[in-house]
């Protein structure tokens, strides 16, 4: 046979070798095993041929050249044990690929130790340098025309052989990885056509290895997916738990107001079950508040774009009357995209119930609370009255003249206990609030006009701020019960106030209230005296009931207000917060 038959046999064998590596690559996308059947084609007898191939892979930040697989015997003794093996069973490359195809991939010693090598790719060093150049390099150390870069020691240290190939492996121009075959065992000499087929089975292996990773880090994806969706899925059942869960009615409407999900607490008030309740106009479900169709509402907030809410509103849903708490909140998509309202109904019924008991259990406290400091409080007068009574009989029984001092004394005394019977029906008067719309200004006004002579008679004045509010501050309540109120605290003010000092009084609106601040320069009041001036019949005053800032603090409670007091060192502020009341 001539040489040329001989070259065109063994380039035919080559390509077949290429076609049955291409073949088997690309009936896996397992990695490992594209890997596998890679360096298995370079390696077998009846493929390339050579003795060992050692595959590295850039990784994922482009920072190292690592080891991923080799194949070849470990030393002289398996080389001759593997060809001895191959020859006496015959076995094609296309039977040992197809194992390869379907086999499990397990790591062998000379895996485990090209596993341990990590090439930085920057480095000055041979493989780094080639890798970064898309360079091959058919490299003889041997020679006296060695490659002007140094190997990698710990390259130098795995192959241990002076004559290798290092092939690079780029896909579309970027740099993927690098291969390095040697004939260590059989010492036979790397010829120009295996370089040729080499750079071949390089660009096929290169793009199967892409693919393979590529397939590979969807799977991650996917199975990152699942694993979102299946979290997503788990909140959404959790959500929709407490949703379904929770004592309070929730619903949402759309923009055209049709229902498009409820819980059940809702379903339960409205007495439907959730398939007649949702596609449906929220106007047609019968849920009122104050006597109006929830509808009209909805508009109003969708109208403003601002959330509302109602406490303690009379409603009516289905078979159910009663107070409920009401919230309606605007629900967005995102900043701009608004889809509807959310609306959430809290029956307060039974808790409104429980709270009017509680409150008669506490009146009733109070008034037996009362009825001990009353007979307390009546005792020393009684007895001074009685007293004084008995000295008068005896001098009316001698015929001597009547002291007019003790008539005096039993006058004050009975003076006196009308003061305690009147403050103490006052505090135990159970008399509603008749609510009226007035201007707490003006009404301001007049109780600092009523107690200007007090303050003057006490050396001391009342003005109010010039930092109040300008024009009318409307509020809802008794305008004579709340005058009362603030008469009692301005006279409290102007007694404690130092000899000079004038009360200054300030009015302000906060959010949907109204404030009034009640400043003071006296005397400090103690910690141990903070906690209890509000209570019936404690006073720190020698003169008195000890019932004013009690009478006040429950009429301030009677118009749903706050009242509450700060004291630092010559300086005393009561403040009070009442609801508005709607105006101009």
């Amino acid at each position: 046979m001539s040489q040329m038959d001989l070259h065109y046999k063994s380039t035919l064998r080559k390509l077949h070798i290429l076609y049955q590596i291409s073949k088997y690559v690309s009936s896996t996308l397992d990695l490992p095993k594209v890997l596998k059947i890679i360096l298995t084609g370079v390696t077998f007898g009846d493929g390339f041929g050579f003795n060992r191939a050692y595959l590295f892979l850039a990784d994922k930040r482009g920072r190292f050249l690592e080891g991923r697989m080799a194949v070849g015997p470990a030393n002289q003794q398996d080389a001759a044990a593997i060809w001895q093996q191959i020859e006496q069973k015959k076995i094609s490359l296309e039977e040992f690929l197809q194992v390869q195809a379907k086999q499990k991939q397990e790591a062998s010693d000379l895996d485990r130790e090209v596993q341990k090598i990590k090439i930085p790719i920057h480095s000055q060093y041979l493989v780094a340098s080639a890798f970064r150049q898309n360079r091959l390099e058919n490299v003889d150390l041997s020679s006296t025309e060695s490659p002007s870069r140094a190997l990698e020691p710990q390259i130098a240290a795995l192959i241990d052989y002076p004559r290798f190939c290092l092939v690079p492996m780029a896909c579309f121009g970027r740099p993927m990885g690098a291969m390095i075959v040697d004939n260590k065992y059989n010492c036979r000499r790397i010829t120009d056509d295996d370089i040729n087929f080499l750079l071949m089975l390089s660009q096929q292996a290169t793009l199967a290895i892409e693919n393979a990773k590529a397939y590979h880090d969807l799977k991650k994806i996917v199975r990152r997916l699942v694993n979102i969706n299946q979290k997503i899925n788990t909140l959404k059942e959790y959500n929709e738990n407490i949703l379904e869960n929770i004592p309070i009615g929730i619903c949402v409407s759309d923009h055209a107001y049709i229902i498009n999900a409820c819980n059940a607490r809702f379903c339960s008030m409205a007495h439907k079950t959730r398939d007649m309740l949702k596609g449906r106009l929220i106007s047609e479900i019968g849920l009122t508040i104050k006597g109006k169709n929830v509808k009209r509402l909805l508009r109003k907030v969708m109208h403003v774009q601002k959330n509302r809410s109602f406490e303690r509103a009379e409603y009516s849903f289905g078979q159910n009357k009663g107070l409920c708490n009401l919230n309606l909140a605007l629900f967005r998509k995102n900043e701009k995209e608004l889809q509807g309202i959310i609306v959430i109904v809290d029956d307060i019924t039974e808790k409104a119930k429980m709270e009017e008991t509680l409150k008669e259990f506490r009146n009733l406290a109070q008034l037996g609370q009362l009825a001990a400091h009353v007979a307390h409080e009546i005792r020393n007068p009684l007895v001074a009255i009685g007293g004084y009574a008995r000295r008068l009989e005896g001098q009316v029984a001698r015929g001597s003249p009547i002291e007019q001092e003790s008539l005096h004394i039993i006058s004050g005394e009975v003076h006196r206990l009308e003061n305690i019977l009147s403050s103490t029906l006052q505090f135990s008067s159970q008399k509603q609030v008749v609510y009226q719309k007035f201007d707490l200004l003006a009404s301001i006004r007049e109780c600092i006009q009523v107690v200007c002579s007090y303050a003057r008679d006490k050396d001391t004045g009342i003005r109010l701020s010039g930092q109040s509010c300008r024009g009318p501050v409307w509020v809802n309540g008794s305008p004579e019960q709340l005058k009362q109120a603030l008469i009692n605290l301005f006279k409290n003010s102007i007694e404690a106030s130092y000899g000079g000092e004038a009360v200054k009084i300030t009015v302000k609106r906060s959010r949907e209230r109204a404030v009034i601040y009640i400043e003071n320069k006296g005397k400090l009041i103690e910690a141990g005296d903070m906690e209890k001036i509000f209570l019936p019949f404690y006073s720190t005053k020698t003169e008195g009931t000890g019932l004013g800032l009690a009478v006040t603090k429950k009429i301030i409670m009677e118009h749903r207000g706050e009242i509450d007091v700060c004291s630092k060192k010559g300086h005393t502020v009561f403040t009070i917060k009442l609801p508005l009341g709607g105006g101009s």
